[in-house]
């Protein structure tokens, strides 16, 4: 009787862990696979707005450094915000 309850205890045991176990890794690769998602949905945007070059080749294609770059890329999306807040002011 003790033995039969002894191993139904542990079959139990084991079949929690199992799916405790199953369950953790399950999560792991769900979160991974997110993150993957997320980095090549960016990755894409960036080469779609360098007509399909890295910021770096671009650069280097134009005959920039790196900062400067940057700095051209700030000036035109300062000057998008700019012309917006203008257009919106002159429509109202």
């Amino acid at each position: 009787m003790i033995n039969k309850l002894r191993r139904k205890m542990m079959l139990l045991v084991v079949a929690v862990l199992v799916l405790v176990s199953t369950g953790i890794v399950v999560s792991i690769n769900v979160a991974n696979w997110n993150q993957l998602e997320t980095q090549a949905e960016s990755v894409l945007d960036i080469l779609a707005e360098n007509n399909g070059l890295r910021p770096e080749a671009k650069a280097e294609e134009e005959g920039m450094d790196a900062e400067e770059a940057d700095a051209a890329e700030t000036t035109v999306e300062e000057s998008s915000v700019v012309i917006d807040e203008v257009a919106n002011t002159n429509l109202a």
